[in-house]
C-alpha cells in the first residue's frame, strides 16, 4: 500500500472518532496507546472497515482486491477496542 497523505490521514481519523461519537482532536494522538481511548462494537468496526476499504480504493492507495485486507490490517493496528 501506498503511503497515505497527511490530509487524507487526518480524514480517516475524523471519520474514525465521528463513528463512536467522539470528536477528532490532533493532541489526543500524541498521547501513548490513544486508540485504546475509545470502544466499538463488533458492527460499528466492520461498517467502518468497509468504509476506509471503499476510501483507499478511491484515493487510489491499494487495488480493488487488497482494499478490504488493507483496511481491517489498520484497523487491527489502530482502531478502538471491539466489545
Amino acid at each position: 500500500m501506498k503511503n497515505i497523505t497527511v490530509g487524507h490521514s487526518k480524514e480517516i481519523l475524523k471519520k474514525m472518532f465521528e463513528v463512536v461519537g467522539l470528536k477528532y482532536n490532533p493532541e489526543l494522538l500524541k498521547k501513548n496507546n490513544w486508540y485504546q481511548k475509545a470502544s466499538w462494537s463488533a458492527k460499528t468496526e466492520q461498517e467502518f472497515i468497509k468504509w476506509l476499504g471503499i476510501f483507499l480504493y478511491k484515493n487510489k492507495y491499494v487495488r480493488k482486491g487488497e482494499a478490504n485486507h488493507e483496511a481491517m490490517k489498520m484497523v487491527g493496528q489502530y482502531g478502538f477496542k471491539t466489545i
